[in-house]
């Protein structure tokens, strides 16, 4: 069954490519990849493409290479600073956020913000070894911390972390660390971003209907 609705779909596809109908055409070659991840015309015709193990548009793809390349560079010595600054010496820890908030290499935003995303195993740990309140404190110093850098850093991927960190941190004080980092820069920067992740998301149902002598309509309802 499956089979025959991705054909249908493919046809109805090469149908509304060749009237025109861009907008429909799309949907259906979407839907063609929802079943075949393969199909070598919807991946062409979406402009997309494989790469490790997900589909992405071709012209991402240097970019989230370059990021991973940039991620495996640095992630050794994030790691080692974040792992100081969790520690219970206070001296120590000290040294390693303020190591983390210092820095300012935009090619470094990859390993940092994977080196923040504390894993539940280091949580377990911390909250056994200091309890709870302290644990959260830690957290939110090292979150702090990776805010500080982001703040010196001009490039549009810091601001679209800052705009992450705004919306959705736990820790109400960083987001407002972030929201401040954000206003020195232009509006024209950060305010789309905000737009996008605080719209409310529509569900479009379209329904293709196809009549004898070639007539297809396109009923779309909100």
């Amino acid at each position: 069954e499956s089979n025959g609705t991705a054909r249908s779909h493919a046809a109805l596809a090469q149908w509304c490519r060749r009237h025109r109908l861009e907008g429909e055409e799309r949907w259906h070659w979407l839907n063609v990849l929802n079943e075949y991840p393969e199909h070598p015309e919807a991946l062409e015709r979406l402009d997309l493409a494989h790469y490790d193990g997900r589909i992405y548009p071709k012209s991402r793809i240097p970019e989230i290479r370059k990021a991973k390349a940039e991620l495996r560079r640095f992630k050794p010595q994030l790691d080692e600073l974040v792992e100081r600054a969790l520690e219970f010496d206070g001296e120590r820890r000290q040294v390693a956020l303020s190591e983390i908030a210092a820095i300012s290499d935009p090619a470094m935003i990859p390993a940092l913000v994977d080196a923040v995303r504390i894993e539940q195993s280091d949580e377990r740990r911390l909250i056994r070894e200091v309890g709870a309140a302290w644990a959260d404190e830690f957290v939110q110093n090292l979150h702090a911390a990776a805010v500080a850098a982001l703040a010196t850093m001009p490039s549009h991927e810091a601001t679209v972390r800052l705009v992450e960190v705004a919306l959705l941190s736990p820790f109400a004080i960083v987001r407002g660390q972030a929201a401040e980092a954000l206003k020195t820069r232009p509006k024209t920067d950060y305010l789309p971003l905000l737009l996008d992740e605080l719209a409310t998301p529509l569900e479009l149902e379209t329904r293709v209907d196809v009549q004898p002598g070639d007539c297809v309509t396109v009923v779309e309802e909100l």
